[in-house]
């Protein structure tokens, strides 16, 4: 290994200094969302797991329930959730039940996301910050259909709801109160939603008093999940919530997670570079049998044409959406199954890795966690997995 690291160039000893520079001040950069802010890791009732966000030293803050989307976590809802922080308002992210850190399975019948909801509105009205009789909610996707039942149903608990590319309610002209639906003009059939729901809760209208304000926000360029990221959205969200509680109007802060997320996964590419000499242990026979039977890398594209078909076709059969017990990653298990088979059928074979190949793979795997997930973790993904999942993948 010594020797490996003795035949690096200067030029690349050089582009070693600059990518751990560039990963060190993206974490710093990373680290500082959250300065000036309180942060709280909490457990709901029934084990629903929460996170609050607050500025220091509030009192008598409104609060914001955040509700994340289908296989989605409360990560990807923290763009949403700093920028409500950081304009005064105490916010409570959480994960439904069979997503991101939470235990059990989801109940798409809508019992399970209620639960969720219920505990972290309980667990958000006790914090010492927040003025109980001042919450809204906010959700995305399946999650907003699930804060707006929850606000028709509970609707002397929330003061305002805002619907991120809505699903579907029992929406009225009187309930939810102060009703904002928020779709991107590139995920047409979420904004189709949005102005179906508009339409049945009686139109847009600026009752604040009253309770039935009704508002709908095209947020340009976006999709389903871009949206999140938006800070047109952010700022539409921010703009409803301080009509609602009658809050002075402000700006958004700039959120700059997701470039330093990108500028951080640069300094780890640098440095795979720059040491790529280090780890160079492709066996000859490997790159052999590339040269000489390129052909088999078509078993790839038929491969994954021949999995595609079969899902399609098993999904007559029996519901591919729980297969093994997972929503969405037993099919997709299956998927790579049957492309890994067509691809091995074809003939596309490599020799059996020895030890040290063994040894380098782990170690590249292990890279790649820390290169994306670490900062993934905190950012926008939930990159670590619960035993109970761990055991599953």
């Amino acid at each position: 290994m010594s020797q490996r690291f003795s035949h690096l160039s200067r030029a690349r000893w050089i582009a070693v200094v600059v990518a751990v520079a560039v990963i060190l001040i993206a974490w710093q950069q990373m680290l500082g969302a959250g300065r000036g802010l309180l942060v709280r890791d909490l457990e709901g009732a029934g084990g629903t797991p929460l996170r609050y966000l607050a500025p220091e030293g509030a009192s008598g803050a409104p609060g914001v329930i955040v509700a994340h989307g289908f296989a989605g976590s409360k990560q990807l809802m923290y763009g949403f959730g700093y920028a409500l922080a950081r304009a005064g308002y105490g916010v409570m992210l959480f994960d439904f039940d069979g997503h991101g850190a939470a235990h059990g399975r989801l109940d798409q019948s809508g019992g399970v996301l209620q639960r969720n909801l219920a505990a972290a509105y309980e667990s958000l009205a006790s914090q010492p910050e927040i003025d109980p009789a001042q919450i809204a909610l906010l959700g995305h996707s399946m999650g907003s259909g699930a804060v707006m039942t929850a606000a028709i149903n509970s609707s002397e608990q929330y003061e305002a709801t805002v619907a991120v590319s809505p699903t579907g309610a029992a929406v009225t002209r009187s309930l939810p109160r102060n009703l904002l639906l928020m779709a991107g003009s590139l995920e047409p059939q979420f904004l189709g939603n949005a102005r179906s729901l508009l339409a049945d809760a009686g139109g847009a209208n600026e009752d604040w008093a009253g309770g039935l304000a009704r508002g709908l926000v095209e947020v340009p360029n976006v999709e389903h999940i871009t949206i999140l990221f938006s800070r047109v959205a952010h700022q539409a969200a921010l703009d409803w919530l301080n009509h609602a509680f009658e809050r002075p109007l402000s700006e958004v802060a700039a959120d700059r997670r997701m470039a330093w997320f990108g500028i951080h996964l640069g300094g780890w590419l640098l440095l795979w570079l720059a040491l790529s000499p280090v780890f160079s242990v492709a066996s000859a026979q490997a790159q052999t049998i590339m040269r000489r039977r390129p052909w088999y890398w078509l078993g790839l594209p038929l491969g994954a044409l021949a999995a595609a078909l079969f899902l399609f076709l098993a999904g007559h059969a029996f519901d591919v959406s729980r297969l093994g017990g997972l929503l969405v990653g037993g099919a997709l298990g299956l998927w790579f199954l049957v492309l890994g088979l067509v691809w091995l059928l074809s003939g596309f074979r490599l020799p059996r890795p020895g030890a040290s190949e063994v040894l380098w793979g782990l170690l590249l795997f292990a890279f790649l966690s820390l290169a994306f997930g670490a900062m993934a973790q905190i950012t926008w993904l939930s990159w670590l997995l619960i035993p109970e999942r761990l055991a599953r993948w």
